[in-house]
């Protein structure tokens, strides 16, 4: 299970900014996690509501672009944050500008006392001119390459694969302001075959190719000048241009191959590839040359045609609804003609529809009562475990993760502050903040429940952080990990001993 990633985060960073000035207010939502969720593991996230759980699920699907690091999906990067690189070019401007001023001043030194020698003045001179040059180049090097993944980040976040993004769905929290209350049911669940199938889809691909062209062009141009800014000669430039046309030109041949594919595709989906071929099988029937078998193809031709219209749709939502424990003449209503745990049956049919590999369910069970809540979570796992997906489950509740979950993280202002085995982070709590959250945790046990007592967590009093002692993301113990100074992670160590 482990061998293969769906989803990698690294380094996720969302920040809000509001106001200007003296009034600019940061707010550090996520600040800065990483993690891995496996294919068919369920991947607990748990914190205090404010914490960052929602907005890292919502900045996973791309519901908000991040501020920095970088999101992959099964394989491929589906979006990035900038703000890391834009802060690296003015670090690299400045130690680049303090680099030259240093060099300056010891050059205007040494010439002081090199006022009788103008010989080695100018070789000194021009000693320092080349350093100032390389830490130049150095400078642009660094600028443009900064530069171009910004680039790449920008349009990987604006241009992705609609047909991979349509694999990774989200069952939001409120079952109520989640449904739009003017659409039916089947409206609502059809709606994501709609926007991935069928026309809509195959048009939105066909300009997703175009941007990707767009984007390669860009990052010609880029290459472009980082590689006139190695050459010297006006030979040399020519000779750049010239690869670099014949580059663009080799591209642009590439592509033209792709859309031109994917115009046939469009075809295909409208139906009406379908209905030209029909159309040539009947003629050649009248003309007493029709191939073997003929009918048959008609019959298979002409049921792509109907799995392109709107009875497909309904036997998929009659389909999806009783799979969610509803039945098909629910499709006609409205939500408001539903309670709550059936709105988020609606919710979760709607994330099921479009068959996807990858589910993020944001907190969907917080706004329901304990038997509904239970219903929900049953059918969930059942769900899980019959189709095979790979589950984000973010919630507050740690029973709850507990009896869901594979692995648990836990989440405290922004930041990762352990992640283990859901078995072991019940076992051996190493963060103050978990065994906080676990000492919340009520039990059916009246006895226990009026000895319990409650674990605040007071970041100021449990950790004595300084410049030489700053906690990191540690690995403690074999997949424990803890947010942890060294001398923290060496007192963990010797009590799980």
């Amino acid at each position: 299970m482990k061998n293969e990633p769906v989803l990698s985060v690294r380094g996720l960073k969302q920040h809000f900014k509001s106001g200007i000035g003296k009034n600019k207010l940061v707010v550090r939502a996520v600040d800065g996690i990483s993690f891995d969720v496996f294919k068919g593991e369920v991947f607990g996230l748990v914190g205090e509501s404010g914490c960052g759980k929602t907005t890292t699920g919502r900045s996973i699907i791309k519901l908000y672009e991040p501020t920095d690091g970088e999101v992959y999906f099964l394989g491929q990067r589906i979006s990035a944050g900038t703000e890391g690189l834009l802060e690296g070019i003015k670090t690299k401007k400045l130690e680049c500008g303090d680099r030259i001023h240093a060099l300056k001043s010891e050059l205007k030194e040494k010439l002081a006392d090199l006022k009788d020698s103008p010989e080695k003045a100018e070789e000194l001179k021009e000693e320092v001119s080349k350093k100032i040059a390389k830490i130049n180049l150095e400078k642009t090097e660094f600028i443009l390459e900064s530069k171009l993944e910004i680039t790449q980040r920008n349009a990987d976040n604006g241009n992705y694969d609609r047909d991979l993004m349509k694999n990774m769905q989200m069952i939001f929290q409120d079952p109520i302001a989640s449904l739009n209350p003017r659409m039916t049911v089947k409206e609502i669940i059809a709606e994501g075959l709609r926007i991935n199938s069928g026309n809509s889809y195959v048009y939105r691909k066909y300009k997703a190719i175009k941007l990707e062209l767009r984007k390669e062009l860009n990052r010609l141009k880029f290459v472009l000048k980082q590689d006139l800014t190695h050459a010297t000669t006006t030979e040399e430039k020519a000779d750049v241009k010239a690869k670099h046309n014949e580059t663009v030109a080799s591209t642009k041949e590439t592509f033209h191959a792709r859309l031109v594919a994917e115009k046939l595709e469009i075809s295909k989906a409208t139906g009406k590839t379908q209905k030209l071929r029909i159309k040539e099988l009947r003629n050649a029937e009248k003309a007493g040359n029709a191939p073997a078998n003929f009918e048959k193809e008609i019959e298979a031709l002409e049921a792509e045609i109907i799995d392109l219209e709107e009875d497909s749709i309904n036997d998929k939502v009659n389909r999806v609804l009783e799979t969610v424990g509803l039945l098909p003449e629910h499709a006609s209503r409205y939500p408001h003609e539903f309670s709550g745990g059936q709105r988020q049956r609606i919710g979760i049919a709607r994330a099921l529809i479009v068959a996807p590999a990858f589910i993020i369910a944001d907190e969907p069970i917080s706004a329901l009562d304990v038997s509904i809540q239970a219903q929900v979570i049953n059918l969930l796992n059942n769900l899980q475990k019959e189709l095979g997906l790979t589950v984000l489950f973010i919630a507050h509740d740690l029973s709850v993760v507990k009896y869901f979950s594979d692995r648990i993280a836990v989440m405290y202002y922004g930041n990762m502050v352990e992640l283990a085995d859901a078995e072991e982070l019940f076992k051996n709590p190493l963060h103050p903040y978990t065994k906080s959250l676990l000492s919340a945790v009520p039990l059916p046990d009246p006895s226990y429940e009026r000895k319990r007592q409650r674990f605040a967590y007071v970041p100021s009093t449990e950790h004595n952080y300084g410049p030489d002692n700053m906690p990191e993301f540690t690995e403690v113990s074999p997949g424990h990990f803890v947010l942890a100074s060294k001398d923290e992670v060496e007192i963990m160590r010797a009590n799980l001993k």
